[in-house]
């Protein structure tokens, strides 16, 4: 799968454990040319380049995506992680790569917003 990483999403440690499973990935904290770049145009590079947005973000992607919806336009697809540390990369990880086998289609993700928690993984907040 084409996975882009928000600038709150580590490289290092997340983008690498999905890359070791097969996914081809972008993380922005790795790409200093992007640094500050607003969630909307992160949104848009993400589309552009045909890869699911990965972000921590949840104070304005929720929102930036329903405007995108409302204005008729695209995006390439959104997992939003919720109550999980960002230091947690495994659990991270884990919670994309359940998402990923939900739908395991690129082109299933066109327009798609799944949002992953500790409870959709079996955890509970905080373990």
């Amino acid at each position: 799968m084409r996975l882009l990483l928000d600038h709150d999403i580590s490289g290092p440690q997340v983008g690498a454990r999905l890359a070791a499973r097969g996914h081809d990935m972008r993380a922005l904290d790795e790409e200093p040319q992007h640094a500050g770049l607003a969630d909307d145009e992160v949104l848009r590079l993400a589309t552009a380049d045909s890869r699911i947005v990965v972000s921590h973000d949840v104070n304005t992607f929720p929102a930036l995506l329903r405007d995108f919806a409302h204005r008729g336009e695209h995006h390439a697809g959104a997992i939003i992680i919720i109550a999980i540390r960002s230091r947690d990369f495994d659990l991270i990880t884990r919670a994309v790569e359940t998402r990923l086998a939900r739908y395991p289609l690129q082109q299933q993700w066109r327009n798609l917003t799944v949002f992953a928690t500790p409870a959709s993984l079996g955890e509970t907040a905080g373990a």
